[in-house]
């Protein structure tokens, strides 16, 4: 029985001395979160939104959240520029924390669109940060959504058609905020999945992650490197060459638009839903898109909020040319599909975007919400400054678009105003 106690003593001292030491050095880890590169953020699980740089610490204070898809998240060549070297500026968010001042986190995911990232990823993210020990992520004072007229609305029809809703119960209010209800309700769940006291230890955590990914890259079985990233969409803007602009779908384009100052070329064959989708199918988005900003307003009721309209990239600039091919984005169910091209008018593009843009302002104002409609001002900076997409990738903006486009939101934002669309189809 003495040796049994004694074994046992030598064993709690043995926990209490490594506890003891080991907390110094989560405490350490978790003030570093924000010099770990960008192309690893994903190993860090529940506080990879921590390790962004758009704040004064780890922990923002006062801050705005900016929710959205892959512009909130910051795709495009100014990402595949940047993305080796570190945890770089390289998205609207890092930009308005340098010009406003203010701590700026982002919840931006690729392939999201509003009813799928609101209720679910939003919640997921803010209550998974929330489970650690020692951290207290207040809730945000502004809040930022970006809307992206490009895909956001193809995305929301193929999620109504995945979960069998018509546009027709689109028009029920009850019935929207019911199926919202239950993507926030798995958001939550997501957040405590597999949690217990020991997930506390994020540094023993992000390291078993890094351990399985360098046993993976190693064996042969993932990258080419100890820790390339475990991530198909990072690891296609990461590559041994240095980044290379690549202007040919431009060059070979009959398309004009009026650029610098001078008359540019606008890439042909573009993917532009936008210009397919009926007016039945934009006015039932814009009611899911008013029950999801309803959800957000319930979830952080303080913050003051503002939707963002961002325009599909056609939309954002001053036309040449009276026609444009552009190609469908559809889905079969299991994968998005490019369909097309087909020949429109450029006046017919921007009639749809400006109905598209009306409905999904009075949603913003029907829930509560300011609104910003991006297009004027993109327009006008385009046609003095240059491209604000591309060149490699012309679904996204560039560094000019993002700076563009955090300059136009810390200005409505800065200003406390609302920018309601702008329908005569020419900047102003």
């Amino acid at each position: 029985m003495t040796k049994l106690k004694s074994i046992l003593t030598n064993i709690g001292l043995a926990v209490v001395a490594f506890v003891i030491l080991y907390i110094p050095l989560e405490i350490v880890w978790r003030n570093m979160l924000t010099v770990f590169p960008v192309v690893l953020h994903e190993q860090l699980g529940r506080l990879s939104p921590l390790a962004q740089i758009g704040k004064e610490s780890v922990v923002p204070e006062d801050y705005t959240l900016i929710i959205g898809d892959s512009y909130a998240e910051g795709l495009g060549d100014w990402f595949m520029q940047r993305v080796n070297d570190g945890n770089p500026v390289y998205n609207a968010g890092h930009v308005l924390h340098e010009i406003s001042g203010d701590d700026v986190i982002s919840f931006g995911y690729r392939g999201g669109f509003p009813s799928y990232v609101i209720p679910y990823q939003t919640t997921k993210d803010f209550d998974g940060m929330n489970k650690y020990m020692g951290f207290d992520i207040k809730q945000p004072q502004r809040v930022v959504a970006f809307f992206y007229e490009g895909n956001d609305f193809a995305d929301e029809l193929a999620a109504l058609h995945r979960s069998g809703i018509s546009l027709d119960q689109t028009q029920d209010a009850a019935f929207l905020k019911g199926h919202l209800q239950g993507g926030a309700e798995a958001g939550a769940k997501a957040a405590g999945k597999r949690w217990n006291f020991f997930r506390n230890a994020h540094l023993i955590d992000t390291t078993s992650k890094l351990s399985k990914l360098m046993i993976k890259n190693l064996s042969g079985d993932g990258g080419t490197t100890a820790f390339a990233p475990d991530d198909r969409w990072i690891r296609s803007y990461t590559s041994i060459d240095e980044y290379r602009e690549n202007w040919e779908r431009y060059e070979v384009s009959s398309v004009t638009m009026r650029l610098a100052g001078a008359v540019g070329k606008y890439p042909e064959e573009t993917v532009e839903p936008i210009a397919f989708h009926t007016p039945e199918e934009v006015t039932g988005i814009a009611n899911v898109f008013q029950a999801s900003m309803e959800y957000l307003r319930d979830y952080f009721p303080d913050a003051e909020m503002w939707v963002v309209y961002i325009p599909s990239p056609i939309n954002a600039y001053e036309f040449v040319s009276d026609s444009v091919m552009i190609s469908d984005l559809q889905h079969d169910g299991v994968k998005e599909v490019r369909a097309g091209p087909q020949p429109f008018r450029v006046a017919d593009v921007m009639a749809k975007s400006d109905f598209a843009c009306r409905a999904i302002e009075q949603a913003s104002t029907a829930a509560g919400v300011k609104f910003i409609d991006t297009r004027p001002a993109l327009r006008v900076i385009s046609a003095r400054d240059g491209y604000l997409h591309g060149p490699n990738d012309a679904g996204h903006f560039n560094e000019r678009g993002y700076r563009s486009l955090a300059k136009i939101v810390h200005d409505a934002v800065g200003g406390k105003i609302a920018a309601p669309c702008n329908i005569s189809g020419a900047a102003q």
